[in-house]
């Protein structure tokens, strides 16, 4: 079992191409070692010797990929001691396996490597001049080393190229990354703010039902059928409301101009029903604030609509409240108080006034909530009109 994973890994990283470069080359060299042509091969020394020397140069190519200058190193040292021992052939597989292996260098290696590999490659191709027989200055020879070395330079100006497609690539990448980055965090925000939505619309107009509810108990109980009945009727027409605000947040997904979000001008209408409620409400709206644009006037209309549910959910008993929006000095001030008495460890920190402070922030207001001193609950928010007003 041992001994196939061995292979595997000696073989690991060699390409389908490296295999055919590879048999290529020692077809040709084999052919050249025994059986050269005529005016085109010049065999030198012992043709065992050339036709080994030409196989384990030409096999090397199988790692050239993996080990660029390990492979190179290798085909210059085995020929260059052929060279210096019995002379330096002719032919094609005196050049082909140091052209492949410095391409490689060039297109694999690092910077570093592929000078090391040049400086290798210079010093083969001077001992094989050195020691050709044959050899003299011509324009064959210049040929010849301007096609070797220029197999490295071209080696090198792939691996510049398939760098930049890689970095541009990865570029890419970093932007689909940050793309969905952003898209998650938009989604994660829609969803908190639909959360809030639900909470504000739920909870207030489920505290009312419930108060309702046990108004028309009492009636009930107490024999007035037609006080009962009107009672019964607030709370369907609550029932409905609740269920249009939940059918708009689910289809609509805060699409605003499918349907119209509330706003200060609905904040009477709002008070109204927590009156029918049972709940007595003063309500006082400066003239100063109709300049009030839409988004602030949503931040305002669910401060108000949060600290109605706190009054009806934790004022025990419910004994109203009073509400002031005025707008003055470049401030709109939102002012909600109740003169109930607040029931013993009734949370400031809930989620109710965690998204009351989150709307007030988001306009660079600034929010307070906390007991009264002479009793029942205080909210108030300071909105700064040149920033918030639209």
């Amino acid at each position: 079992m041992a001994e196939p994973a061995r292979v595997r890994q000696l073989f690991a990283g060699v390409a389908p191409r490296d295999v055919v470069i590879a048999l290529v080359v020692t077809v040709i060299g084999q052919q050249e070692a025994w059986f050269p042509l005529v005016h085109f091969s010049n065999p030198v020394g012992p043709q065992p010797v050339v036709g080994v020397s030409y196989l384990v140069t030409s096999l090397a190519l199988l790692w050239r990929r993996v080990v660029p200058l390990a492979v190179l190193t290798f085909i210059c040292v085995v020929q260059g001691l052929q060279f210096l021992m019995f002379g330096a052939p002719e032919g094609l597989s005196t050049l082909l396996p140091a052209l492949f292996a410095y391409y490689a260098v060039g297109r694999y290696a690092s910077t570093r490597q592929f000078a090391l590999g040049t400086l290798a490659t210079l010093v083969f191709m001077a001992v094989h001049e050195s020691r050709d027989p044959q050899y003299e200055f011509s324009g064959m020879e210049v040929i010849l080393w301007s096609i070797a070395l220029g197999s490295g330079v071209l080696g090198l100006a792939f691996r510049s190229a398939a760098t930049d497609k890689e970095q541009l690539a990865e570029h890419a990448r970093m932007l689909e990354r940050e793309s969905d980055q952003r898209e998650l965090a938009a989604a994660t925000a829609e969803r908190d703010r639909i959360a809030a939505e639900m909470h504000d619309i739920v909870g207030h107009s489920v505290s009312l039902m419930v108060l309702q509810l046990v108004a028309a108990q009492a009636t009930l109980d107490a024999g007035l059928v037609e006080e009962t009945q009107l009672r019964l009727e607030g709370l369907e027409g609550t029932a409905r409301a609740t269920l249009d605000e939940m059918r708009r947040l689910v289809q609509v997904l805060g699409v605003d101009e499918l349907a119209p979000r509330p706003g200060l001008a609905d904040v009477p209408t709002l008070v109204e029903g927590v009156r029918g409620s049972g709940v007595a409400v003063d309500l006082t709206i400066g003239d100063s604030t109709a300049s009030v644009g839409p988004g602030l006037g949503l931040a305002v209309y669910r401060l108000v609509q949060e600290a109605l549910t706190n009054v009806v959910k934790h004022a025990k008993p419910p004994q109203g409240a009073h509400i002031v929006i005025e707008a003055r000095g470049g401030v709109l001030t939102v002012d909600v108080s109740d003169r109930g008495q607040e029931v013993a460890g009734t949370a400031t920190s809930g989620r109710g006034m965690i998204g009351m402070r989150e709307r007030v922030a988001a306009y660079g207001g600034t929010f307070t909530a906390g007991p009264r001193p002479d009793g029942g609950f205080r909210v108030q928010a300071r909105f700064p009109l040149a920033t918030g007003s639209s």
